[in-house]
């Protein structure tokens, strides 16, 4: 301790969840908007999902992996949208994101609505956000950043209409979940029987391993 006071000694930074992760929320206005949530989304990366209060809007995501200007909706099976980058969410920032103008959607920042995010930065045993490109194969592995054993894993093709599906530990990587329906999980092969490693997580079949399809 002594040698810490003297500025001889360094400790390790630690990493607590709300460096990590935050639910903020927010009223709209229709014009620039900056929203400080402390979370270094600029540098490390992350994921934003954004859902209206007011109204029946769709839940909406951008992520620093596609790129700002590019969003997805949960409660649907659509191909991502593409959005002008000075509205909607304009930018991520060192302390959050910022908003432009709505786009007309009412999604992510219209004139007094109330709004949720939920921002997930990237971080080594927390959360990570990958692309990839399908070729068809069985029990292709995909690799992430996690350094730990992924606890739940989302795919959502980006160019055609299909399901969310969803990987999670409790159910095995014999079945999956729909995010985007309310049916009970069921078994195929979209994880190609296979437990995700700390390194990997592995697919096949249309719903995760389409030829020439790009994944998120």
């Amino acid at each position: 301790m002594q040698q810490i006071f003297l500025g001889l000694g360094a400790v390790a930074k630690k990493s607590y969840v709300d460096d990590l992760f935050s639910t903020y929320v927010y009223e709209g206005n229709n014009s620039t908007l900056a929203i400080n949530n402390g979370l270094d989304l600029a540098t490390e990366g992350g994921m934003i999902w954004v859902k209206n209060r007011d109204r029946a809007r769709d839940n909406c995501i951008v992520d620093t992996e596609r790129g700002i200007g590019k969003r997805l909706e949960t409660n649907k099976t659509l191909a991502q949208d593409v959005y002008v980058t000075t509205k909607n969410i304009s930018s991520f920032t060192s302390t959050g994101f910022t908003l432009g103008v709505d786009e007309g959607h009412d999604e992510f920042n219209r004139n007094e609505d109330d709004y949720t995010s939920w921002s997930f930065r990237k971080a080594k045993g927390f959360f990570d956000v990958v692309t990839y490109t399908g070729n068809g194969a069985d029990d292709r592995a995909i690799s992430h950043s996690l350094g730990s054993i992924p606890g739940m894993i989302i795919v959502k093709a980006l160019s055609d209409s299909s399901p969310w599906t969803v990987y999670h530990r409790e159910i095995g990587a014999t079945k999956y979940l729909y995010l985007n329906d309310n049916q009970a999980a069921a078994t195929d092969e979209w994880w190609a029987d296979t437990t995700p490693t700390a390194s990997n997580f592995y697919v096949q079949g249309t719903r995760t391993n389409a030829n020439n399809t790009t994944f998120v």
